[in-house]
């Protein structure tokens, strides 16, 4: 977030043109607020702190997993590839995010893509969660276990993808977090998955 400074400055009252015969009479300062990523404020003043600012999702005291590029170069894209992911859950929210080896989201001619947010129980049971997707042009949600729609906060930026989930159950206590994308159809889904199975949270 940039915030801006009017510094007037009275070079002319002192007699200093700058040679030129044009009196400089103010310069607009541009300062650059940094989100600190651990200081538990929000230093840039968009509302987000620390690891839930998507300035944040690249620094190595927010993400818990790094994720190779791996989806086959001609069925997948890069901006469903998952790079990095968080997955926090405290006093019943879940908090994750994605971010992807390409920009997000990924191309408009897509015909199918979906990020997948799940907490899960002990049995790896979902108990909560959502999908986010694009479909035909078309954007919808499911959800998962108990979660409803008001259940759920989702913000997208050119980052990746975060979701904040409410009310879930105390038996959550695993994660899974999955990109799919289907470039055509008729077409192949290809998938990408930061873990094989629900594993427990960090």
């Amino acid at each position: 977030m940039k915030r801006s400074i009017l510094a007037v400055l009275s070079l002319a009252a002192c007699g200093d043109d700058g040679g030129n015969g044009v009196a400089a009479d103010a310069a607009s300062i541009d300062m650059v607020a940094v989100e600190a990523c651990t200081g538990g404020t929000d230093d840039d003043g968009d509302t987000f702190a620390d690891c839930d600012d998507d300035d944040c999702w690249d620094n190595a005291a927010c993400w818990q997993v790094a994720d190779d590029a791996d989806l086959p170069a001609d069925l997948g894209d890069p901006s469903a590839d998952i790079d990095k992911i968080r997955a926090t859950l405290v006093g019943g929210t879940a908090t994750f995010y994605a971010t992807f080896h390409g920009a997000w989201p990924p191309p408009a001619a897509t015909y199918w893509w979906y990020v997948r947010f799940e907490i899960a129980n002990d049995g790896n049971t979902p108990v909560a969660g959502v999908t986010v997707e694009r479909k035909d042009a078309v954007d919808g949600a499911t959800y998962l276990g108990t979660t409803t729609a008001s259940d759920v906060t989702v913000r997208q930026t050119p980052t990746g993808i975060w979701a904040r989930i409410v009310n879930v159950p105390v038996e959550g206590e695993k994660y899974y977090i999955e990109s799919g994308i289907q470039k055509a159809t008729p077409g192949t889904r290809v998938t990408d998955t930061v873990v094989g199975a629900p594993a427990p949270l960090p």
